[in-house]
């Protein structure tokens, strides 16, 4: 009798998920600008989905000094954590957090609930794959702080994202 769960050989044989590191970038708002940096997602195969989470991180590099943080869980399907699959969706749904760093290192932070809904397309390496993502962010709320003037961030934005996935071929 063969093993109810036998190590997978071939990507055919992977189950699905694992984990990605991808760099985003986001034009939050005319007030803020564009911020860039990590984000750091995970899934795993239940049935033809994939459920997961991510952890983002974002910050602006010139004029005010903005950080945006998302915790979000995710229902995807196909592409990246599916070797087989070229294509792909994602819906993600959590918090985002915006800090401000004025002078004097008092900073402030802001949080409003999120959806987001990313397209994938991928292209499977074996253990490796990298993706290309287009993701739209909705803010339930709005997010803003009083930081040497006002810092809103736009109820909906765009956000793209590079990055690499890591499949899990441990088991089929």
């Amino acid at each position: 009798t063969q093993p109810a769960d036998p190590v997978a050989h071939r990507a055919a044989d992977a189950r699905g998920g694992g984990l990605s590191a991808a760099f985003e970038s986001e034009y939050v708002s005319d007030g803020i600008g564009f911020a860039s940096g990590p984000a750091f997602d995970f899934a795993t195969s239940v049935g033809p989905v994939l459920l997961g989470g991510r952890e983002a991180f974002r910050f602006t590099f010139s004029g005010r000094q903005v950080a945006l943080m998302d915790f979000q869980g995710a229902v995807a399907y196909g592409a990246p954590f599916n070797p087989d699959a070229h294509m792909g969706a994602v819906l993600r749904f959590g918090a985002e957090w915006m800090v401000a760093y004025p002078e004097g290192n008092s900073g402030q932070a802001a949080v409003s609930p999120t959806v987001d809904l990313g397209l994938r397309a991928a292209h499977s390496f074996g253990l490796v794959g990298l993706w290309f993502g287009v993701d739209a962010r909705m803010r339930l709320q709005s997010l803003n702080l009083q930081s040497r003037g006002v810092l809103i961030a736009n109820d909906v934005t765009g956000s793209f994202s590079l990055g690499v996935v890591f499949v899990d071929w441990s088991r089929k």
